[in-house]
């Protein structure tokens, strides 16, 4: 997998950077994981599990929801 970018701000352009950078990187994941014999389906779940869970380990209750809101925002 390629290497990510480190930054010491965020602004809206980063944004779409370090969105494109990570999803380069799942679809690499996904494409590993498909060639190993999983499915599309239960790659992608773990995928959402975990970051789901080190969502949840590495932010506040309400850093979380903040950013649950984004994401849903983001989704239109």
């Amino acid at each position: 997998m390629g290497k990510l970018k480190r930054t010491r701000s965020f602004a809206s352009e980063q944004a779409v950077d370090h969105r494109e950078t990570v999803e380069a990187q799942l679809f690499e994941l996904v494409a590993d994981a498909v060639n190993a014999g999983w499915s599309r389906t239960e790659t992608l779940l773990a995928i959402t599990e975990v970051a789901h869970s080190l969502a949840r380990q590495k932010c506040g209750d309400g850093e979380l929801e903040e950013v649950l809101a984004i994401v849903e925002n983001m989704r239109g």
